[in-house]
């Protein structure tokens, strides 16, 4: 309809009708074609408001619960093996491995073997009577 009345404005024939009537056919279209207009965006508001509530209201919730609430998952972190909250509190600090924390031990033995063979070196020092003496020689660690 609205189409057919702009077509009507715009052709010959349109002319031939008297300026006022041709003004107010005219002012008619845009209101019609305004109203679509707003319509839109009323429609695409509502549908944005209701996608954004729809969302919104429940992962909030659900953060809210699982960071404050005493059962909530973000509080069994000091338990867990680095999931949960884990890079929240270290994201500054340097990446740790796979190794390092599921297998600690293996990270533990990587680290202390330097001090092992420094142990044994001094010992083996010791038992040949070869250690300067007035030097002190650590060989337990904690």
């Amino acid at each position: 309809k609205s189409k057919a009345s702009m077509e009507a404005l715009n052709s010959t024939s349109g002319r031939k009708t008297a300026p006022a009537q041709h003004m107010r056919s005219l002012e008619k279209a845009v209101l019609e074609a305004d109203s679509r207009i707003s319509m839109r965006r009323i429609g695409a508001t509502n549908a944005q408001l209701f996608l954004t509530v729809g969302f919104a209201i429940p992962f909030c919730s659900y953060l809210i619960y699982n960071f404050f609430a005493a059962g909530g998952v973000m509080q069994n972190y000091k338990t867990s093996s680095g999931a949960y909250m884990n890079y929240a509190m270290t994201w500054m600090l340097k990446p740790r491995s796979a190794t390092s924390i599921y297998r600690p031990e293996i990270e533990m033995a990587q680290q202390s073997m330097p001090l092992v063979a420094y142990t044994r070196k001094i010992e083996a020092q010791r038992a040949d009577g070869s250690v300067p003496e007035g030097v002190h020689h650590p060989t337990s660690w904690h």
